[in-house]
């Protein structure tokens, strides 16, 4: 999904509406999502934070996951640390899908201290780390394997991004340099695009090239950093039977005229209606699969039966 560093940025932009709001409620529905409850006057809202594999991501919600009666240990850690916490800033690393909710609170003896909730979005190794002011971790959704791993994700280790590609960031770097070497006609200039553009996904580079088939691909990339940089509303693809199939910050049309484009009225809106659709429909194929298997379950055993009585009458 196209959860970039793009998109990430967009929904960014929403969630600073709630700086200078407090933590009212913090909640775990799963091993690996989070709910914080933002409160300010006049605003209330639900922050969701989801480090899941193939659907990693935070943005509001109006949709309110179960909670469990007993909160899991880190809900109860970020409890103890940032409950009624002050957010004072969200920071995103430049093109990184990474943000960075920056909290303000009263430690146990009165005194304020400063806490980074820091969300990776970055595929399979999506996680949420909470970490003190002076860089050290107090905890995460995920550790890491101490033999393993190249990077230290666990308690008092000193928090460290994750290691980056040398990439070019879009929103700096002039087209001339994005595009040397590059015209409509370069083999797998999608794959080229991803491998030279820092934070773009593969949908949007393959809408790159699509676009630069009829106008060029310096026009084709100006427009797409035009909708990066600008005050676009976002697009949600859907298949020719209206179901939710992809999303961007930009328009899509590199899947032909039976795929429409849909926008919505916020990013956060658009993510609540993409994955709700999507889960439902997992959710049907998940019954539509058991009464499948228990049909051929019931099917099997009725023509060995109906084999046997057969063999019966013939004797």
């Amino acid at each position: 999904m196209a959860f970039d560093a793009g998109f990430l940025s967009k929904v960014l932009e929403e969630i600073r509406d709630g700086i200078d709001s407090h933590i009212d409620k913090i909640y775990q529905p799963s091993k690996d999502e989070l709910v914080l409850l933002l409160r300010k006057k006049g605003f209330a809202k639900r922050l969701y934070i989801s480090v899941r594999q193939g659907s990693a991501r935070l943005h509001f919600t109006e949709l309110r996951p179960e909670n469990p009666q007993v909160p899991p240990n880190f809900c109860m850690l970020l409890r103890k640390y940032i409950s009624s916490a002050r957010l004072i800033s969200v920071y995103q690393p430049p093109f990184e899908r990474i943000a960075e909710l920056n909290f303000s609170a009263a430690n146990e003896m009165g005194d304020t201290e400063n806490y980074r909730l820091i969300c990776e979005m970055i595929g399979g190794k999506a996680n949420a780390i909470l970490v003190r002011e002076n860089g050290k971790i107090i905890d995460a959704l995920k550790h890491s394997d101490v033999e393993t791993a190249k990077r230290l994700v666990l308690p008092g280790a000193a928090y460290e991004y994750p290691e980056r590609e040398e990439k070019l960031n879009p929103l700096t770097s002039d087209c001339d340099r994005i595009l040397e070497n590059l015209d409509e006609n370069t083999p797998d200039l999608a794959g080229k695009l991803l491998g030279r553009i820092e934070g773009f996904s593969p949908l949007v580079c393959r809408e790159i090239e699509h676009k630069s088939a009829s106008v060029g691909l310096r026009s084709a990339l100006n427009e797409v950093l035009a909708d990066l940089k600008g005050n676009t509303k976002p697009t949600l693809v859907l298949k020719p039977d209206a179901t939710p199939f992809e999303y961007s910050f930009t328009d899509i049309f590199q899947y032909g005229k039976d795929f429409t484009n849909k926008t919505a009225d916020s990013f956060s809106s658009l993510l609540d209606d993409f994955y709700s659709a999507r889960e439902n429909t997992a959710r049907i194929n998940a019954y539509a699969n058991d009464i499948i298997r228990l049909v051929k379950n019931l099917k099997n055993r009725t023509e060995k039966k109906l084999a046997v009585r057969l063999s019966e009458i013939k004797k």
